[in-house]
This record gives structure tokens, sequence and C-alpha cells, in this order.
């Protein structure tokens, strides 16, 4: 307890990479109280294991070398240190001070954990170059109606959009457009269903940033086309509630998943399906 750890790492940059426009560093995963340190400037002290950390760094990198320190604070420190000061309630089986720090709360002590509070890199680290303009995310909201579907794709895109286009591309179709901002007209959809209702039709949707011929940047990501709303309507108990899905009332069946493993590093993408396979087998939806 107290204690905390360590990681360093060095890498090298071309003159070539460090022409390009931007250069960010993200954290996909710290877990939890962290100072971040890029050639020994502090980047940050984060505090939070259920978010990403993103740093735009090309002023900090040089040519040749660059070290990149993580230094680790002990959780069980910070936790008994702000109980002091203010003090929380939290179940028997749970580390007092839980409520004061955003770290995974099974970590702390469940019914059904252990009490072990870890630390360290839990998720990918990425440095990636890049020019004009990045892809971030896209937020896709469904339109249903008879026999067909309407996509509206709103995109999140950092830098310049002046001179740029954007190409969506799914199920053989392909789409143009600037700003972003796009609409695409699904005909005679393939629909996702539940588990045990029909099949788990899915789309690929890729989006591609280009200028003047040149592709800038491009995001994919896979959807299913469902309809999704919660009946509750009167019924002879009171009223229902009750999810319907592309119109069909569907009887929820189900289980709690709780964490694979307090070890994260025994915790595997087989293992995960392994478990996921054996829900799909007992009829959960």
């Amino acid at each position: 307890a107290g204690r905390g750890c360590r990681f360093e790492t060095r890498f090298t940059l071309t003159q070539k990479e460090l022409a390009e426009e931007w250069i960010r560093l993200t954290f996909y995963g710290l877990d939890t109280l962290c100072g971040i340190f890029l050639n020994g400037r502090c980047l940050a002290q984060t505090d939070n294991m259920h978010r990403t950390y993103a740093f735009e760094v090309k002023t900090l990198l040089r040519e040749g070398e660059n070290t990149l320190r993580l230094d680790f604070h002990s959780p069980t420190t910070y936790m008994r240190r702000m109980q002091d000061r203010h003090k929380l309630w939290n179940a028997d089986t749970t580390l007092p001070g839980a409520g004061h720090i955003r770290k995974a709360s099974y970590m702390l002590g469940w019914d059904w954990a252990p009490v072990l509070p870890d630390m360290g890199i839990f998720r990918t680290v990425e440095l990636t170059p890049y020019h004009t303009a990045k892809l971030e995310n896209v937020l896709i909201t469904q339109r249903h109606d008879a026999g067909r579907v309407t996509l509206s794709c709103e995109l999140e895109i950092t830098g310049r959009l002046a001179g740029l286009s954007c190409c969506a591309e799914i199920d053989g179709q392909e789409i143009t457009f600037s700003g972003t901002h796009c609409e695409i007209e699904i005909p005679a959809p393939r629909l996702w269903w539940p588990n045990g209702y029909g099949e788990q039709n899915l789309y690929a949707l890729r989006f591609t940033l280009w200028e003047n011929g040149t592709a800038l940047d491009s995001l994919t990501k896979t959807i299913g086309l469902r309809t999704l709303t919660v009946n509750t309507e009167p019924d002879q108990y009171g009223e229902a509630f009750c999810f319907v899905v592309n119109g069909l009332k569907i009887f929820a069946m189900g289980a709690d998943y709780v964490p694979e493993d307090s070890i994260y590093s025994r915790i595997s993408p087989e293992r995960t399906e392994a478990l996921l396979r054996g829900c799909a087998a007992a009829n959960f939806n």
C-alpha cells in the first residue's frame, strides 16, 4: 500500500514524421492516477480510468530519440486521504473511500470479487501523425420506413474542412459529399434481430476523407439495422415493460455479465468469445 510504479519507453522519430502538421499522443486506458511526461514535460495528471486522454504533442517532440514516462500512484493511498477529508459510505466488502475515485469498482471489493486495486496501462497507447484533417467519430441515426432504412450520419472531424470531400460506402453504395453530414438510403434492408428471433445481420459503413485525390483518413463502423422501443401499455397487472425490436415484442432472457477476471492480463479475446458463445447457446438474447 502507498507505493506507485513507473513505465518508461524511448522511441525515435524521423524528420519526415515530424514534418506532419499535427502529431497526437493518445492513451486509451490508464488505471488510474497517472502522471504523463513526454521528454520531461508533464502533459497531465490523470484521475479517471474510464476515459481516453489525447494530446497534440508535435511541439514537444524532436528528431531522434524521445522519452515517454508514466508515473502511476497508489489508488489506496489516494482513497484513504480523500476518505479522511470527507467520509463516504460504501458496502462492507468494498475498500473505504471507493466513491472518491473513478476506477472500476469491482477492483476495490464486491460480493463476488476480491480486493485487488491494481494500476497500470490496460489499453493501447498510440502516436499518430496526420495533416489537414482527421476523422474522429460519427453519429449514426436510423429512420425505418416500409421497405427501406435511411441512415443520417454526422461526422466529427478535427482540422480544416475547406477543399475536402468525404466518401461513404455501404452495401455496394458510394456517396460523395462535402461538409460533415450525409444521408444514405438502404432499400430492402437485412434487419438485425435478437438471438433466437432471426439473423444478426450487420453492415460495414466506411467513411474516407479525401483531399485532391489523396485519402487523408478513414473510419469504419459495423452497424445493425433495427428499431428498438419499450412497450409500457396498460395491461391486467398495471402496465407492461417489454422491449420491442422491429415491431416484435421480445421476451428478454439473460444474466449479469461481470468482469471476467480480477487479474486483467488473464483476459483474452478467445476467453471472451467462448463466454459469449456460451451465452448464445444458453438462449440469452
